[in-house]
C-alpha cells in the first residue's frame, strides 16, 4: 500500500546518501556507565530495558528521555528526545531507542525521515530496538546497531558484570600464573601414567611443556603490573582499558579506572597539572 511505497522510497533515498553504510556506524562502548533510554516512560519496553540492565549490571546509570512512540506527533517527540540526549553527550555513553511491538501504523514514526536523520546526526552511538524481531523500520538501518527487541538491545549494550569480573580475573597475569601451575599439578599423575606407557613420547611432550611453562612464567613475571601495585602504587586505565602513562594524555572530564591492591576505583578528572 501507500505506507509500504513510502517506506521503500525513503529507504532507497537514505541508502543512496550513504546513511546505511557500515563505515559510518559508531562502535558501541564495551562498558557504558551511563545509558540514555529514548522511549515511552509508561510502556512495557522501558520496563524490560531497565530490568535487563539492572540485572546484568546494577552499577549502570540509566537516564530516561521520554517521548511519544506512536501517533501523528510521535516523530517530532522522538527527534526532540534524541537531541536532548545529545545535548548531554559528555555525560552519556550510549542511547537505546525503541518501543514494543505494534502494527505498521503504530511503528510508523520510526520510519519518518526526521527521525532517521536525527539518528544519523547523533554524536552518541545508538542501538535501535523497535517492535519484534520480524519488524524492520528505517531507524534500524540508520542506527549503529539494530536489536530484535528492547530486551535484546539492553543485553547488547550491557555486559553481564559477573562475566566481566571473571574475564578481568582471567586476564590478570598473576591469576593466569596460578592457573597454569594448578593445572600442571592436577595433571601430574595422569602425565606420569602416560609416561610409563610411552616413555619416549611423553618425555618429549613433558620437555616441551616445561620449556613453554618456563617461558610463560618468565614472561608473566616481567609483565605483571600487580608487582607495582603491591608497592603502594596504582595503575591507571582509561574507561576503554587503555593504559595512562602521562598526565598530558588526560583532559578534564575524562573517566578513569584506578587498579589498586584491593580493588578498582572509578573516577573523573577534575584538574590536570603537568610538569614537575
Amino acid at each position: 500500500g501507500a505506507l509500504n511505497l513510502a517506506f521503500e522510497n525513503l529507504k532507497k533515498k537514505l541508502q543512496e546518501e550513504g546513511l546505511f553504510d557500515p563505515s559510518r556506524k559508531k562502535p558501541l562502548p564495551p562498558y557504558p556507565a551511563r545509558i540514555a533510554v529514548v522511549t515511552s516512560p509508561t510502556g512495557a519496553a522501558v520496563r524490560d530495558i531497565i530490568s535487563t540492565i539492572k540485572r546484568r549490571n546494577p552499577l549502570v546509570d540509566i537516564r530516561i528521555y521520554p517521548c511519544l512512540v506512536q501517533g501523528p506527533e510521535a516523530a517530532e517527540s522522538i527527534v526532540r528526545a534524541l537531541q536532548s540526549a545529545n545535548a548531554h553527550k559528555k555525560d552519556i555513553d550510549l542511547i537505546l531507542l525503541g518501543r514494543g511491538g505494534g502494527s505498521t501504523e503504530d511503528l510508523w514514526p520510526f520510519n519518518e525521515e526526521a527521525v532517521a536523520r536525527a539518528v544519523a546526526d547523533s554524536k552518541i552511538p545508538i542501538v535501535s530496538a523497535v517492535g519484534h524481531e520480524r519488524d524492520a523500520v528505517i531507524s534500524d538501518f540508520v542506527a549503529d546497531l539494530r536489536a530484535a527487541t528492547p530486551t535484546a538491545a539492553a543485553e547488547h549494550a550491557v555486559q553481564d558484570l559477573s562475566v566481566a569480573i571473571g574475564s578481568l580475573e582471567r586476564m590478570a597475569p598473576e591469576a593466569l600464573y596460578r592457573t597454569l601451575f594448578a593445572r600442571l599439578e592436577k595433571n601430574t599423575d595422569r602425565l606420569l601414567r602416560l609416561g610409563e606407557i610411552a616413555d619416549v613420547r611423553m618425555g618429549t611432550v613433558l620437555d616441551r611443556a616445561d620449556r613453554q611453562l618456563e617461558f610463560l612464567a618468565l614472561k608473566l613475571r616481567m609483565s605483571n603490573p600487580l608487582n607495582v601495585i603491591r608497592r603502594g602504587y596504582s595503575v591507571v586505565q582509561s574507561e576503554k582499558g587503555a593504559w595512562i602513562l602521562r598526565a598530558s594524555d588526560l583532559s578534564v572530564g575524562d573517566r578513569l579506572m584506578l587498579l589498586m591492591k584491593d580493588g578498582i576505583v572509578r573516577c573523573t578528572v577534575e584538574e590536570v597539572k603537568t610538569g614537575s
